[in-house]
């Protein structure tokens, strides 16, 4: 079966962590489908970091009942949702429809409320399926600007004073800070000194995510 032709190649109007094309194409009356699609060059992660955060990305999909899309990464010939081109490992997902959030009180109050069904529906799944060992990492290492649950907890107190939410994690920080590497372990730059249960090198998080340069659109195709 044919697939259907592309009509338009861009890269997004935003940055990204990833080299990233958006990728149309024509929709026909056939069998064939068309629609819109995502071309991700993944630059931060290997092959088996990237296949097992597709494998948690599939079972969002598939074992929870999120009320949004997740996007799903589409197999190639072979079965496979990561392949190696010249350009790097690439994976193929359907375009999920949205806009960029303008950051108005609503679409914040949105957003939290779509993290926190997130934050529920991972919790429902094996720990087996995340993509990394959160737990061997201090908070630093996690977010550079999460020094501290303790403080953060304490500043989310003094701007939420009596937020429900606010009030069930700042009773429990002390038991997140208990349950996290010693900070200790980290450099005093709150950077990545250590490495991953995997064995590869822990990437800093101190360095700024880099918007994809104007690349050349790439001829190998993840299909």
């Amino acid at each position: 079966m044919g697939h259907p032709a592309v009509t338009q190649v861009r890269q997004p109007e935003r940055g990204t962590n990833n080299l990233v094309w958006i990728i149309h194409t024509a929709v026909d009356g056939g069998a064939r489908r068309g629609g819109a699609y995502v071309l991700r060059i993944h630059q931060n992660a290997a092959g088996p970091q990237v296949a097992a955060e597709h494998r948690l990305l599939a079972a969002l999909a598939e074992r929870t009942n999120l009320s949004y899309d997740v996007p799903v990464p589409l197999p190639s010939r072979d079965g496979r949702t990561v392949v190696t081109t010249p350009h790097g490992l690439a994976s193929l997902t359907p375009s999920i429809p949205g806009d960029h959030p303008r950051g108005d009180l609503r679409e914040l109050e949105l957003a939290g409320a779509a993290l926190g069904e997130l934050d529920n529906a991972l919790a429902a799944l094996p720990e087996e399926l995340a993509p990394f060992d959160w737990g061997s990492r201090t908070l630093g290492e996690i977010h550079p600007r999460v020094r501290s649950a303790a403080e953060l907890a304490a500043e989310l107190v003094s701007l939420l004073p009596d937020e429900p939410a606010v009030t069930w994690f700042a009773e429990r920080a002390a038991q997140i800070e208990a349950e996290t590497v010693p900070l200790s372990a980290a450099s005093s730059t709150g950077c990545a000194t250590g490495r991953r249960s995997t064995g590869s090198p822990a990437s800093s998080p101190c360095r700024g995510d880099r918007a994809p340069a104007a690349a050349h659109r790439p001829s190998a195709s993840p299909s």
